[in-house]
């Protein structure tokens, strides 16, 4: 009997809808106590003295690249399969993405294949941590500073992953969470910024939000509210002195109350990701299928936002797991440097990236979220077994 697998869910619980109703009755929409604490919380869990709650993954990119000086004249080392954020962020500032190769074993950027693309040039390094996977960092660090290059970490797939000990986005100068459906999900978009540098950190808020420094506050503010029925009153306080041009960028208090109630559920989920990339690799494995799985480095805990395996006849089984009611998915289709704009505008060469060129051409990603059930992973590999059996490889 077919059945209907999804790619992901995001949990909707009373909790949820009541916390959201409460919202509703407050004055404040935006840039007040939910921010205030969901970025202390997210702070207190990964282990960073600051972040920064955005509107999207995006924009705590670009915050996070402005804050950073990066613009005209430089070039940022960029790995050439990932979301294409990480270069319309560069090109969007007037700055050169420089497409670098990965990893084979865990799709990431290392020390090495940025090694390979550093120029005179070089300014940063955006490092993704790919499908939940930690990119091997204290090397990427150590290279860095050792060319006097900043690092950003793209911790949209990872975020409760784990690399030696301490969470992806605490591992160099400053991190980017993609918070809209991912690991946990504000129900709409969002993302965060996260640094450990005060200077840092006042520079993405004042980017943020029209140039204006925030203020130092604590929850003894929240508290002190004269006028709490009006939305300017509960709001964070500003200097509302521009320092520098700045943008209209924070997240909404109602997303910042979801993301609340989420963050406290994060390591359940993921430890139920973890379960089922346990179960697909048993199976896939008693079945002798003719599929990779992926691997985890002994440094690492992975987060399984994805579960990526290479496979042999990629776009057919594709097609048929889709037909039979599965949300096969392919994460990412096409490298970055390949796609029309970076490839007329910023030209690699054809082999500067080799393992990615192959890598792109096996990937697949199979169903993977908290709330999939033993039976629905069964039906995933069963027919995938089918499938091999009518086209042997």
């Amino acid at each position: 009997m077919q059945m209907t697998v999804q790619s992901k869910r995001v949990q909707m619980t009373n909790e949820v809808r009541q916390a959201v109703l409460a919202q509703l009755d407050k004055g404040t929409f935006y840039g007040g106590e939910q921010a205030f604490q969901f970025e202390r919380e997210l702070g207190a869990y990964l282990g960073v003295r600051h972040v920064l709650t955005v509107n999207s993954g995006t924009s705590a990119l670009l915050v996070a690249a402005v804050a950073l000086d990066i613009g005209p004249g430089a070039e940022v080392l960029i790995p050439a399969n990932v979301y294409p954020s990480s270069a319309e962020v560069t090109a969007f500032l007037g700055a050169t993405p420089v497409f670098c190769d990965i990893d084979e074993s865990t799709a990431t950027m290392t020390a090495e294949t940025a090694a390979r693309r550093l120029t005179p040039r070089t300014k940063a390094l955006i490092v993704t941590h790919m499908y939940g996977h930690p990119a091997d960092m204290d090397p990427l660090v150590e290279f860095a500073r050792a060319h006097n290059l900043r690092t950003i970490e793209i911790c949209a797939h990872a975020l409760g992953a784990g690399y030696r000990g301490r969470k992806a986005g605490s591992l160099c100068d400053i991190g980017m969470l993609s918070l809209g459906s991912k690991n946990i999900s504000v129900c709409t978009t969002g993302g965060a910024i996260t640094t450990n540098s005060y200077e840092l950190y006042q520079a993405c808020a004042a980017v943020s939000r029209h140039g204006w420094p925030r203020k130092p506050i604590d929850e003894s503010f929240f508290e002190k509210i004269q006028f709490n029925e009006s939305p300017n009153a509960g709001m964070f306080p500003l200097e509302r002195d521009s320092v520098r041009p700045g943008l209209n960028l924070q997240l909404d208090e109602i997303p910042c109350t979801i993301g609340r109630i989420h963050l406290r559920q994060l390591d359940e989920w993921n430890a139920r990701r973890r379960q089922v990339a346990a179960l697909y690799n048993r199976l896939i494995a008693e079945s002798d299928l003719p599929v990779r799985t992926p691997v985890v480095q002994p440094w690492a805990e992975h987060a399984f936002l994805h579960y990526v395996v290479r496979v042999p006849r990629r776009d057919a089984l594709m097609t048929h797991l889709v037909d039979a009611g599965i949300e096969a998915l392919i994460h990412y289709p096409i490298l970055i440097p390949e796609m029309r704009y970076y490839a007329q505008h910023f030209p690699t060469p054809s082999d500067a990236h080799p393992v990615a060129s192959r890598v792109v051409k096996e990937i697949l990603t199979l169903p993977i979220h908290p709330w999939i059930t033993d039976r629905e992973v069964q039906y995933v590999v069963d027919q995938m077994v089918k499938f091999y059996r009518a086209h042997p490889v």
